[in-house]
């Protein structure tokens, strides 16, 4: 594949955006920076024009976010998905739909067994599945994924990577991963080298 360097003034909607970069070079600092997490000491982040903090409550509602370590709590499988919200029966066969694709066992789903204490009854992977099956179901705009398959043996994070594009066809999502094998969904990437970044385009 070849990368083009282009202009990295704007994300556009429907763009699809794998950040990459060594090991401490600031991939998850900028993640942060454009969730609105961090406020950056010079410059400013714009949403449709308008500074980024004047609408942050506006734009957290449009995103979900995969961070590295899963936030989950001892509950079943659709209690973590779930959060407290309140869904309706259609809802929930969408979510037990999902975890199945997720290959989770089905007595799981089904049983209500609690998942122990930040998930401790669940694997690596199983742990970011869970999380990634969240953030989905909420029907985001953008999706952020800070290295949300690194746990996942290569076959399981295809399936993964493939129902996350089925279900965001023409929504935003940015990524980061240092795995290759990912690159083949994207049509843009962010490189961090030695405190420089980066935009480039396949051609």
């Amino acid at each position: 594949m070849k990368f083009e360097r282009v202009n990295l003034n704007n994300i556009n909607s429907g763009c699809v955006i794998w950040i990459t970069g060594l090991s401490g070079s600031g991939k998850t600092t900028l993640m942060n920076a454009i969730l609105g997490l961090y406020k950056p000491y010079k410059g400013k982040i714009l949403l449709n024009g308008s500074n980024l903090y004047s609408n942050i409550i506006d734009y957290w509602s449009l995103i979900s976010y995969v961070p590295q370590e899963a936030f989950l709590i001892n509950e079943s499988l659709i209690q973590n998905i779930k959060l407290g919200l309140e869904i309706d029966k259609e809802q929930e066969n969408d979510i037990k739909n999902i975890l199945i694709i997720f290959k989770f066992p089905n007595k799981l789903i089904e049983d209500n067994i609690k998942i122990g204490e930040n998930g401790n009854k669940l694997s690596g992977g199983q742990k970011q599945r869970l999380s990634i099956a969240r953030a989905l179901c909420r029907k985001p705009e953008i999706l952020f994924l800070d290295e949300s398959t690194s746990a996942m043996d290569i076959s399981t994070e295809t399936d993964i990577m493939e129902l996350i594009f089925e279900r965001m066809e023409n929504k935003t999502i940015i990524m980061i991963s240092h795995r290759n094998e990912i690159l083949k969904y994207f049509k843009k990437k962010i490189s961090i080298t030695d405190g420089y970044i980066d935009m480039w385009s396949y051609k």
